[in-house]
């Protein structure tokens, strides 16, 4: 259903709706929240691809309604300018239910336009999209002689829903590789004074021989199949690589209608994704049938209510939940020869995954209350919510060492751009860069190698292997008055006031450099 924001006015999109901007301003500055509470990406919420990333996965059998408000939004909707308010389905008196199953393939599609340039079959699709929903009221026997078999039949509710998405696809990947004359030393560039190819032997030319381990990794990458690189000594590998993923959505919503002036609700809902192959985040297997990573999120929220009418005309709302998500990148365990990294130049897609582990855990919790009053021409509402957010990334990052290969200064380049006999007829700068590139790539020349260390505590000092690990916790504060004011007929004036207080970021455990009064 978040969908439909992108279909409103003033909504711009790039590619998808959550990358999607309302009215030019900052992600930071929408607000979604589904039966009252914020399931936002937190994290990434003012990122230019995160402005519309409702993480909680809302469906269609789990949204009984849907409302977005692009500008002007009342007092009473606060922590964005921007809203989009998604809302449980509620049982009813009668049962109700429906079952459902979406069934699509790639039988009848024509190939991609770039599937067909690239000379690759076209990619398959098969998805699965199935589940139900049943609402109606909650019927519990009741025990003794006399009086109805059931009791609370008109007062407790329920709705429930499941819901599947199997989807197997692919996703067209393009890759560096070396030419196979490249693979032997072999360097063709254009001569500088005619124009003319002039092919060398950068080993030969050198006295070099190929590294062995260097070696190995060329045997796992397959020749060139496409174009890409300078389409000479370096070209394109391109294929279909798995992209599917499954999903799994389950939640309820139960009533409880006590009395005309007490009403109580509770709903619960969770979402789990499986991406064996991170295609999306380019994480995924550098070549057909090598490991690479995916990724595996998992969502569950929650919200409690109670809604007070003393009398006719006021009405109270105090309500309680929570949104937790666990987002995992995570693969096949690679053994890293002598436990090292290797960064390849001339934009060579390196067989070896180098990406390492990485997530980030969320927690939202809220606490809110909204009242309202009618008097006479006034509708008067005032309330105000408490937000706790707590954000967990963590990243193994730099962990396991990492070398760089080309020539620096302790290790000097053997080739000269000026040398004739090594390069007849004159070289282009960026053509011996290449050459150079490829020579140390060969040969296993290394320039400099990083390592990242990471601290653990206040006192651990830096630890050998540990990751990047932050607790970011920050606080929202709000507070709001409105006022509608029906002063004729055909004329209402809206007045409102709200007053929100952000609390600077704070790390929990005290190993975060932060400015003086956190960040802003």
């Amino acid at each position: 259903p978040v969908q439909l924001a992108a279909l409103q006015a003033g909504v711009a999109t790039n590619t998808t709706t959550r990358n999607a901007n309302v009215n030019g301003m900052r992600g930071s500055y929408n607000n979604i929240t589904w039966d009252g509470i914020n399931i936002q990406e937190n994290y990434l919420r003012g990122n230019a691809s995160s402005g519309l990333f409702a993480q909680a996965a809302p469906s269609v059998a789990g949204v009984g309604e849907f409302t977005i408000t692009t500008q002007n939004a009342s007092a009473a909707d606060g922590t964005g300018a921007a809203q989009v308010k998604i809302i449980t389905p509620r049982g009813s008196n009668e049962y109700h239910g429906s079952l459902f199953e979406f069934w699509r393939n790639s039988a009848l599609n024509a190939n991609t336009f770039f599937n067909n340039a690239a000379g690759q079959p076209k990619p398959y699709l098969n998805q699965h999209q199935f589940g139900g929903n049943v609402g109606g009221p909650f019927a519990l026997p009741r025990f003794g002689e006399g009086g109805d078999v059931f009791t609370q039949k008109e007062k407790l509710f329920f709705y429930t829903y499941y819901e599947e998405t199997r989807e197997a696809q692919q996703t067209l990947l393009t890759r560096t590789v070396l030419a196979s004359p490249a693979r032997a030393g072999n360097f063709t560039y254009r001569r500088v004074d005619n124009g003319q190819l002039q092919t060398i032997n950068v080993l030969n030319l050198t006295g070099r021989t190929i590294d062995p381990r260097i070696n190995r990794l060329i045997g796992q990458t397959p020749l060139p199949n496409d174009l890409a690189g300078d389409r000479i000594n370096t070209n394109g590998f391109s294929f279909n690589s798995p992209s599917g993923s499954n999903e799994k959505l389950f939640g309820f919503r139960i009533n409880y209608d006590y009395s005309q002036e007490n009403r109580f609700e509770v709903v619960y809902s969770r979402d789990s994704i499986a991406v064996p192959n991170d295609t999306f985040n380019n994480t995924g297997e550098p070549f057909p049938g090598l490991p690479g990573k995916g990724q595996f999120p998992k969502r569950t929220r929650g919200a409690a209510a109670w809604n007070w009418a003393p009398t006719q005309t006021i009405t109270n709302e105090l309500r309680a939940g929570y949104y937790h998500q666990r987002s995992l990148f995570i693969g096949e365990e690679i053994e890293y020869e002598g436990n090292t990294r290797l960064a390849f130049p001339l934009n060579l897609t390196n067989p070896v995954q180098n990406s390492l582990t990485s997530g980030r855990n969320g927690k939202i919790h809220e606490l809110i209350d909204n009242a309202s009053w009618v008097r006479g021409d006034h509708l008067f509402r005032f309330g105000g919510n408490y937000r706790k957010t707590h954000l967990e990334p963590f990243n193994f990052a730099g962990t396991i060492p990492q070398y760089s290969i080309g020539f620096g200064t302790n290790n000097p380049n053997p080739l000269s751009a000026t040398n004739l006999a090594q390069f007849p007829g004159r070289i282009s700068t960026i053509e011996f860069n290449n050459a150079s590139n490829l020579l140390a790539f060969l040969s296993g020349a290394v320039f400099q190698g990083t390592q990242t260390f990471n601290v653990t505590s206040a006192t651990s000092g830096f630890v050998k292997g540990a990751e990047q690990r932050r607790n970011l916790i920050f606080d929202l504060y709000a507070a709001y008055v409105t006022d509608t004011w029906r002063v004729r007929p055909n004329l209402t004036l809206n007045l409102g006031l709200r007053y929100e207080y952000i609390s600077p970021v704070r790390e929990r455990d005290g190993i975060g450099l932060l400015p003086v009064g956190g960040l802003e």
